[in-house]
């Protein structure tokens, strides 16, 4: 269970007291405000990015999840991962 702020009257923790300034700025035209209550309430919106490159792009199509994540946190390619820096480049619809 979370502690209550200190000295905070209606006995909220730092979580619910953040969460309801947050919520307030937002009301009021926050957009920064906003756009952290959503990606906390919702998720962050994915990403996306388009490779030209055939044989890169069949290489991140066949990493794992727990790869994508290794590469996404710590910017790792699994061992079997093609380095090459020779074009390949078509075009992708």
């Amino acid at each position: 269970m979370a502690s209550q702020t200190p000295g905070d009257p209606e006995g909220r923790t730092g979580a619910q007291a953040i969460a309801k300034m947050l919520g307030e700025r937002a009301l009021a035209g926050d957009i920064r405000a906003a756009q952290e209550l959503a990606d906390r309430a919702e998720g962050r919106a994915r990403q996306s990015i388009e490779l030209h490159n055939v044989a890169l792009r069949d290489a991140f199509e066949r990493m794992s999840r727990d790869e994508l994540d290794t590469y996404a946190r710590a910017g790792k390619l699994p061992a079997w991962f093609p380095r090459t820096t020779e074009s390949n480049d078509e075009s992708i619809q």
